[in-house]
């Protein structure tokens, strides 16, 4: 029995040294690998400094142009158009002659008029002698009855006399002064006929049946500047009742551009403040305008208040009814501590950058001011670091290890847009 289990037991000897061997080898060769494992790399960051001095903040509008006057010619009596002087798109200056009535009963009306004036002038005149014939006889009664000459009678019949010349003039001095009238009228009636272009008092309707708004006298400057018809209403030939329109005037320089702003921001908002325009008529280019007129009332639905930019229009190239966006100076704040807005992340709800502070990144917690299109203002103490980083944000947190770059995609510009 023991001669059996002797080469058995010698061959399990053998395994268990050589399986102990296997394992002290494993053990030494991962020991070094162990001790010699590299620490992580660096992350690559894009960094950008942190910027202070003067911050304009615009606000990113939309709206559309109107012009800046408009105006409905209408005639103040009704008749058939004789002729129409001016089409769509035509040019017009003050006192320039629009639409001709037919008139030939307005002048037939007028020389009947002046007629009456002759007659009535006639009859006024021979009045006026008769009056004066009656108080001359009435002098030389008044002397004959004094010498006792003229009995009372006679007396009485010349003063009769005299009232009833003078009661004749009086009569004849009013027809004189009506048919006068009505001939005025009749020239008015005929003026009527032809309108001509005046906008010197728009609002009220003049003689020429212009007709806008609120009246008010249009500076010299401003009557002198043409205006364009923007439509017309009627033909030639047509019988038009009194008050219809026949043409619409549109001043083009300067034009009024008509926005809405939040209420968040109308309180920063001032008349005169200034805005740049662009339109999809004229890409790339930039039309200067400023603040003209402020709702003093917000929109219920919306929310939104009214405001009004005058924009100069010197070549007419910029036209009402056109979509317009318009960056409009809310405030300028002096001394603004800013970041890009890819640099403001969050750790546990708490908003923050992180500074480059070497080869590491450092949390830095922060409170936001103003936010534009691409920077953020940073509002209490300054950052301990002139760095801040912007891209690889998640790839971070306090006190890791990185390798910065700068980050060329950031502008450097101080003047900035909010977004709409």
């Amino acid at each position: 029995m023991r001669r059996r289990l002797g080469p058995l037991a010698l061959l399990l000897a053998l395994l268990l040294a050589l399986l102990l061997a296997v394992a002290w080898r494993l053990s030494a060769g991962q020991a070094p690998q162990r001790a010699k494992r590299p620490s992580p790399p660096p992350t690559p960051v894009l960094t950008a400094p942190i910027t202070r001095g003067p911050l304009t903040v615009r606000r990113a509008l939309y709206g559309a142009l109107i012009a800046h006057a408009r105006q409905t010619i209408a005639a103040r009596r009704g008749g058939q158009i004789a002729r129409l002087w001016v089409n769509l798109g035509d040019r017009v200056t003050l006192g320039q002659p629009l639409v001709q009535l037919d008139d030939a009963t307005l002048r037939q009306a007028l020389a009947a008029a002046r007629a009456e004036v002759g007659v009535a002038k006639a009859r006024r005149d021979a009045a006026k002698g008769a009056d004066e014939i009656a108080t001359r006889r009435l002098t030389r009664a008044r002397q004959l009855h004094k010498q006792g000459v003229l009995a009372t009678e006679g007396l009485e019949a010349a003063e009769a006399s005299a009232i009833e010349a003078q009661g004749a003039l009086k009569i004849a001095a009013a027809t004189l002064g009506r048919a006068r009238a009505e001939a005025e009228a009749a020239r008015v009636a005929l003026g009527e006929a032809d309108l001509r272009a005046d906008w010197r008092v728009e609002g009220a309707t003049t003689a020429q049946g212009a007709s806008i708004a609120a009246p008010h006298a249009v500076p010299d400057k401003e009557a002198a500047a043409p205006r364009f018809i923007a439509a017309r209403h009627a033909e030639e030939g047509e019988v038009i009742a009194a008050g219809a329109p026949l043409l619409t005037l549109v001043a083009l320089d300067p034009l009024i551009a008509v926005l809405s702003i939040p209420e968040r921001d109308a309180p920063t908002l001032r008349l005169g403040a200034e805005a740049r325009l662009t339109t999809e008529a004229f890409p790339g280019e930039v039309f200067p305008a400023h603040v003209v007129r402020l709702a003093p009332v917000f929109d219920d639905d919306t929310r939104q208040a009214r405001i009004e930019l005058e924009v100069a229009n010197p070549r007419l190239r910029l036209k009402p009814g056109m979509f317009i966006r318009a960056e409009v100076t809310l405030e300028t704040i002096a001394d603004a501590v800013t970041v890009p807005e890819t640099a403001l992340t969050t750790r546990d709800d708490q908003a923050g950058v992180f500074l480059v502070a070497g080869e590491a990144a450092r949390w830095w917690p922060v409170e936001t001011g103003r936010r534009a299109d691409e920077v953020i203002q940073l509002l209490g103490p300054p950052p301990p670091s002139d760095t801040v980083i912007t891209l690889g944000l998640l790839q971070i947190s306090d006190g890791a290890a990185i390798r910065p770059e700068p980050d060329t995609r950031v502008p450097r510009a101080r003047d900035v847009a909010s977004r709409p």
